[in-house]
């Protein structure tokens, strides 16, 4: 019933209401690092637990940069209310965790790290940074940190069009924005460090004051994909945060080059695909390993030129992926059925 329910066109995109019947995710705080959040806004009222400003060392979390309230609402403002617009993770809660006292919004990496570390001693289980951090240790350690208590930080890959040069880190996701016809969009960042991409251009959310407006850029693309993490760990809670990655990657809708890329990560995000599948995860008592095995060419044949391989593998709860190491480098990923 929300008026801007039909302009969402992400939420379509990533097979929402198919993933609703699973999982909206209830019982799940989704730490907002950001410019705060107005929790006075009507779609984000009661959806707003206590937060912390990394600044200050205080409780002010009222949103001074606008910036936040948007983010918030992509992840979980209220829906089917009558009003403004629709989010992800419906069910879930928002944590403030302001890193600025600035009107631009401008952080500091350090009050980033201290925010996240504070959000995961006080209940946060998935965490979206929209800032572009793919270079701070300091931040990244402060991923782990939150990593180490089951928590799963996203961050926004960065809007400068081009390639980044940062090291991919295993603390933290970094999260693309493709546009409705699944191309990457022009300024989102591309780099070895991708791990996923996500809607992020034109995306109807919350504005600071009780607005609502369309957003862009991988600061919306992040939290998307976080809210599909919140939906993920609501039906599957049991999930430690390597699992919950996975199972976002490998549901993901392939783009551009075959498997993983620059450009694109895993794919974009598909929260239909990624909920059914943390759904049978946790109805299903999954403790055996698969089986696989290449079966030609054989062992210990001599091959040379462009060889053929083929391998078969087996699991009594399924196979989503078989991935082609060589030396221990990725060469090839199936999945097909």
């Amino acid at each position: 019933s929300d008026p801007y329910y039909d302009s969402a066109w992400h939420l379509a995109k990533i097979g929402i209401e198919a993933a609703w019947v699973n999982g909206q995710g209830a019982q799940i705080t989704v730490a907002i690092v950001d410019s705060g959040i107005d929790d006075s806004h009507p779609d984000l009222a009661g959806k707003v637990v206590n937060g912390y400003n990394s600044v200050s060392g205080s409780s002010a979390t009222s949103d001074v940069a606008g910036h936040g309230t948007q983010v918030a609402g992509v992840v979980a403002a209220v829906t089917d209310n009558g009003l403004g617009v629709a989010s992800i993770a419906r069910a879930a809660d928002l944590m403030p965790i302001r890193v600025t006292d600035r009107s631009d919004g401008y952080a500091y990496f350090s009050d980033i790290a201290e925010g996240l570390i504070w959000a995961a001693d006080n209940g946060a289980r998935v965490a979206n940074i929209s800032y572009d951090v793919g270079s701070s240790s300091t931040v990244s350690n402060a991923a782990q940190y939150m990593k180490d208590r089951g928590g799963v930080v996203f961050h926004a890959a960065g809007n400068s069009g081009t390639e980044n040069g940062y090291v991919s880190r295993d603390s933290h996701i970094a999260v693309g924005a493709t546009d409705r016809d699944d191309l990457k969009a022009s300024f989102s960042s591309t780099g070895q460090y991708l791990d996923i991409s996500a809607p992020g251009v034109g995306i109807w959310s919350t504005s600071r004051g009780g607005g609502f407006g369309a957003v862009s850029g991988t600061s919306f693309s992040s939290p998307a994909a976080a809210a599909v993490a919140a939906l993920v760990l609501s039906v599957a809670p049991g999930l430690n945060p390597d699992e919950v990655e996975a199972t976002l990657e490998s549901t993901a809708v392939d783009l551009g080059a075959t498997g993983w890329d620059k450009s694109y990560g895993h794919g974009r995000i598909d929260a239909a695909a990624a909920v059914d599948l943390a759904t049978r995860i946790s109805t299903e008592n999954d403790t055996t390993p698969p089986i696989s095995m290449i079966t030609a060419p054989t062992g210990g044949a001599s091959v040379s030129g462009i060889v053929p391989v083929d391998i078969t593998a087996t699991d009594d709860f399924g196979v989503t992926r078989v991935e082609l190491y060589v030396n221990d480098i990725l060469v090839a990923i199936d999945s097909n059925a």
